[in-house]
């Protein structure tokens, strides 16, 4: 019979480390599996190697055991994960805890793709190495880094699966807290939910809700509703549908433009001071397409003004009816100003002590507050008519013989607001 083409041999250093092991009981730990590329050609090893020809990677062992056939055997095992390669394996070697090679083999050569490479794979590999006592030989391994091979999964699961066969040892059932075997609930049990043994399938959980009937929702009763529409809040026929905040301020929008008394120091959304500041038309441009430059055209191009209303009663547009004329949208208007009584010395001011007249004159100022130019009188007697504001004061300062005073209602002060969206 030829000799073994591919085999595995105990190096003298392994023979020697082996010989001490039995001497002194103390066995050699095997701890990392070497593979190299034999520089680049298969040759055959020899017993005088202290390492391989071309070490191309090393890695801790995965596992060690006996053959189950031949206890002098040792089957010492390594896997090469799918990230790593680019390399041909022609030579393998076996090291204890000291760095020593104990043994080494010569492997039929298998190249070892990466994952860089457009394919991966494991690669598992196994050296046999035969010892007249395997005691003198252990293992240590680092838990973390060990991987299982299909052949040990699939052992494993059978050992688990036999010791659970036959009479006397039939898996338990599964409960929350016992692992076990579960019946499927159908689509009707699920529907109920009264078993406590029995497992749903997320397919099996969505028929069940699929065919669930939830009630709608009364005043008086749980249950389930659909939101509205802005059109259906709009309408108010529906009795069964639910209304949202946003959909009932669409609904009953405010337009833009509104203007508001606000109780508070801030304006509430959507809505800005009437404090006469200028903005940009381009970023309010609904509130301007509504009040262009009716209260001022800012810079002539991009920019408009808010109406000021501070401290500011409001009033009707006039709109040609005449109660207020020739006013236009918009417009400021003074105060109206009375005199009471006074000594008559001023100019062309009717004497108010004069009984066949009336005891009470008002006018209005043509322009600003403080202009006194044309004084508009009204009296029921025999100076009606516009006279010169030639030596009239007004209001507010000290005139010998002639009372003046502004007359409002009582208020109370808020804060003028308008929508600009």
């Amino acid at each position: 019979m030829s000799a073994p083409h591919y085999y595995t041999l105990v190096t003298d250093a392994g023979h020697t480390r082996l010989t001490g092991a039995l001497a002194t009981s103390k066995p050699v730990v095997l701890t990392h599996f070497a593979f190299g590329d034999g520089n680049g050609a298969a040759y055959d090893p020899t017993p005088d190697q202290t390492a391989l020809r071309r070490e191309v990677w090393r890695t801790e062992i995965n596992a060690i055991r006996t053959d189950p056939k031949n206890p002098a055997w040792l089957t010492v095992e390594a896997v090469i994960p799918a990230r790593v390669g680019g390399w041909t394996v022609r030579e393998a070697g076996v090291f204890d805890a000291d760095g020593i090679l104990i043994a080494v083999a010569k492997y039929p050569e298998s190249f070892k793709p990466q994952l860089d490479d457009g394919v991966g794979k494991d690669l598992c590999c196994r050296m046999i190495l035969q010892h007249g006592n395997v005691s003198a030989v252990t293992l240590k391994i680092d838990p973390s880094v060990v991987l299982a091979t299909r052949d040990h999964v699939s052992a494993e699961v059978a050992a688990a699966i036999a010791s659970h066969a036959g009479p006397g040892h039939s898996p338990p059932d599964a409960s929350t807290t016992v692992k076990g075997l579960v019946e499927l609930a159908t689509t009707a049990e699920a529907r109920a939910g009264s078993s406590t043994h029995l497992a749903v399938t997320p397919a099996g959980l969505k028929a069940a809700m699929d065919a669930a009937t939830i009630p709608a929702a009364t005043p008086i009763t749980r249950g389930i509703v659909r939101l509205a529409t802005a059109d259906e809040v709009s309408a108010g026929t529906d009795a069964e549908k639910a209304v949202t905040p946003a959909a009932l301020a669409q609904a009953f929008p405010a337009p833009v433009g509104s203007v508001i008394m606000h109780a508070g120091q801030e304006p509430p959304p959507l809505y800005l001071k009437c404090d006469g500041v200028e903005l940009k038309r381009a970023e309010y441009p609904e509130l301007f397409a509504v009040i262009g430059t009716t209260f001022g055209s800012g810079d002539g191009f991009t920019t408009f003004a808010l109406p000021d209303l501070r401290g500011e009663f409001l009033r009707g547009w006039d709109d040609d009816r005449g109660a207020d004329p020739a006013r236009k949208f918009g417009s400021w208007q003074v105060a109206t100003a009375f005199c009471g009584d006074g000594d008559g010395g001023h100019a062309l001011i009717p004497n108010l002590n004069d009984p066949t007249h009336a005891r009470v004159l008002g006018w209005d100022l043509d322009t600003a507050p403080n202009n006194t130019q044309t004084v508009h009188a009204a009296c029921t007697s025999t100076f009606p008519g516009s006279y010169p504001a030639a030596g009239i004061h007004r209001p507010g300062t000290a005139s010998v013989g002639t009372d003046f005073a502004r007359v409002r209602p009582r208020n109370v002060a808020l804060l003028p607001c308008i929508r600009f969206r």
